[in-house]
């Protein structure tokens, strides 16, 4: 099951057919850009002054004073001449390809202007093109937008104090799905709210770069949106936001007493120190830890697919594993001791073991992790090398997988299993997070084999009577297959996670979340909890509020539902996988009881076969999960790797201020059945 618009809805099914066409015309546009020398260009706005020199002004947000109507930044402008410098001195941009737009020569036909001639018109396919903007960002009422708040994020040109619209985001999808389309690589980079050196600091945050949103306009417009070509994350570009929807992205001084927006500060102090080739993930992993160092609780948010997030931010070196786990420290060690942001969220429990990314003079440096603090943080100790040589930001990746405390997994080999593919699985077993192997009258899956049109599949069946609640069986291995041995314990792997996600009990939740999840038959309406299912039915996720939650106020939570399949496989629905934590923190506002009924995105599951039981999950949780990809638990075709056991026990936020055990869990069983 994967997450697609409405228009082209999710079927409940597991096979999914060749698409040639598209394959061949990906073949061409790689042939075409290795036959010229790709292009680097960048379009960089940066705003500070906004407040008009007239004392009152009419403007489409109405005629008020402007002192209070328009706050003037101090540090945009500084961030995108100080990105503009490093783009030339590090990574090979020349000054004839970037275009800069300060303060009043960024208005808004400007900044559309030159995204349409140096970015759309100008591309070819290969050439990589960056789009940064720092200014204020605000909001507009959309009654006909398809996204739950009805809101369009919008970026606010310095001529929109003169009753000039702002920049919606609906305008910016249509804009750089234009780049995409000519073949070439797009970055986004936004440092504005609702957007989603080691020794230099940030002083006490200040300003913030907002306005206030436009709630009496309505665009009521969803033409740009509705393009068919989809949101530009999805067909390959990469954005970086400072702040998730609804969140206010910073400004602070930096030790010299210069002004920065703190996502931009903690991005170019990240950029600076890069070693040649970082991937994305890795990158983004080091910003959120300098952030953090900064005191912000801004969430930044990374989209984009994840092999993009497997290169370079400015190339197109050759991807690494984006599946593969980088976590930083968030400072310098106390001591012994060094505070990591890693956590149950992506499989990290006490006994990990991670290992620093080599650096040039650098001992090799080993932690093992002694206490875990919920969904992002944890506290390890140094067991090799030098604890003077961690930075803020610096990276490790985990040796060694240790799985939580509890039952694991019992898997066992029959009789007829060849000596030597038991002597791999052995071997292999052991390496695979919460999966014991054991006699055969004791496990839960036993080795079993069928017959398929190439070569024989072997795969983890079902086999203890009180495992009824389990997946059927895993996916199959063909016979003579490379590492089948790792391959199979990778597949055992995934039923464990999938064991702990359908028999995962909530703690007390001291929090106020009356929502359920619920579908929405698309054809009438009607409301279905679960149960049976038949062909041909598409449905729409909805939450539901409690009839006796009226009289309660309600918290915020963020939401992420997924779908554990009948081979204990796990897809994320919502959010989508590329988007990171965007608009998925629910009510949208709150207001007294919070609306009886809300749609879960631009999703519909259509049920086809294979027939089964598929289950829904939905996890409400106070604090974000750092990279909701987590959740979607593909199996390793390698030793090792993580599983989520209790991800929530002791959830509590990475920020020092806010440490609450607040998330719920819930289930939905889903019967599908041919239509007789």
């Amino acid at each position: 099951m994967k997450r697609i618009p409405k228009n082209r809805p999710t079927e409940l099914s597991r096979e999914r057919k060749p698409r040639l066409a598209g394959f061949a015309l990906a073949i061409l546009l790689c042939l075409l850009a290795e036959g010229a020398l790709a292009a680097q260009r960048a379009l960089l706005v940066g705003i500070d002054r906004y407040r008009p020199a007239d004392r009152a002004v009419t403007t489409a947000r109405g005629k008020v004073p402007a002192a209070k109507s328009w706050v003037d930044l101090r540090g945009a402008v500084n961030d995108s001449e100080s990105l503009r410098a490093l783009l030339l001195q590090r990574f090979g941009f020349q000054s004839e390809s970037e275009r800069v737009l300060t303060d009043g020569e960024a208005t808004r036909e400007a900044i559309l202007t030159a995204i349409r001639e140096h970015l759309v018109e100008a591309s070819a396919p290969g050439d990589v093109n960056l789009f940064y903007f720092a200014g204020h960002g605000s909001q507009l009422r959309n009654t006909a937008s398809s996204e739950m708040d009805l809101l369009d994020e919008t970026l606010v040109p310095a001529d929109a104090n003169r009753g000039v619209s702002d920049i919606r985001d609906k305008e910016l999808r249509t804009l750089f799905n234009d780049v995409l389309d000519r073949g070439a690589e797009l970055v986004v980079i936004l440092d504005s709210c609702h957007s989603g050196s080691a020794t230099r600091s940030l002083h006490a945050l200040e300003n913030v770069r907002t306005l206030p949103p436009r709630f009496t306009a309505d665009a009521a417009d969803n033409a740009l949106a509705e393009d068919g070509r989809g949101d530009p994350e999805e067909r390959g570009a990469l954005v970086l936001a400072a702040a998730s929807d609804g969140e206010l992205a910073r400004e602070a001084r930096d030790s010299s007493g210069r002004y920065h927006g703190a996502f931009s500060f903690a991005l170019l102090e990240a950029l600076r120190t890069a070693p040649s080739g970082e991937p994305v993930s890795q990158l983004f992993a080091r910003v959120r830890a300098l952030l953090g160092r900064a005191g912000d609780t801004q969430t930044p948010v990374l989209a984009g697919p994840l092999e993009r997030r497997g290169r370079p931010l400015f190339g197109a070196a050759k991807a690494t594993n984006a599946s593969d786990r980088y976590f930083a420290s968030l400072g310098p060690a106390r001591g012994e001791l060094v505070d990591l942001r890693a956590g149950t969220a992506a499989g990290v429990f006490r006994g990990s073991e991670l290992v620093a990314e080599d650096r040039p003079g650098v001992p090799r440096l080993r932690l093992r992790v002694e206490h875990v603090d919920g969904l992002n943080r944890s506290t390890a100790r140094v067991i090799e090398g030098r604890p003077s040589t961690v930075r803020t930001g610096t990276l490790f990746r985990v040796e060694r997988w240790a799985p939580p405390a509890g039952g694991a997994l019992q898997v066992a080999l029959p009789a007829l299993v060849p000596p030597a593919l038991r002597q791999e699985l052995a071997r292999e077993i052991p390496s695979a997070a919460g999966v014991d192997l054991v006699d055969e009258p004791r496990a839960h899956y036993v080795l079993a084999v069928e017959d398929a049109d190439d070569a024989p599949l072997l795969y983890w069946q079902r086999r203890a009577p009180e495992a009824s609640d389990l997946p059927p069986r895993s996916d199959g291995v063909p016979e003579g297959t490379d590492n089948l041995a790792a391959r199979l314990a990778a597949y055992a792997e995934e039923l464990a996670a999938a064991r702990t996600w359908l028999r995962l009990d909530p703690p007390a939740d001291p929090g106020h979340f009356p929502y359920r999840l619920i579908l929405r038959d698309s054809s009438g309406g009607r409301l279905v909890p679960g149960g049976v299912v038949f062909e041909g039915d598409i449905f729409e996720l909805m939450l539901q509020r409690e009839v006796s939650a009226k009289t309660r106020p309600v918290e915020r939570r963020y939401v992420y539902v997924f779908v554990v399949d009948g081979r204990g496989r796990r897809t994320l629905l919502f959010p989508r996988a590329e988007s990171g934590n965007a608009e998925n923190r629910l009510p949208v506002s709150v207001d007294g009881a919070g609306p009886p009924l809300i749609p879960l995105g631009n999703t519909a599951i259509e049920v086809a076969p294979p027939f089964g039981t598929d289950t829904l999950v939905l996890l409400s949780t106070a604090d974000p999960i750092d990279d909701p990809s987590v959740l979607i638990g593909e199996a390793r075709k390698t030793r090792g790797g993580s599983w989520i056991d209790n991800i929530l026990e002791g959830v509590g936020s990475s920020r020092a201020t806010s440490r609450r055990k607040a998330w719920a869990i819930e289930r939905v069983a889903l019967r599908s059945m041919p239509r007789s």
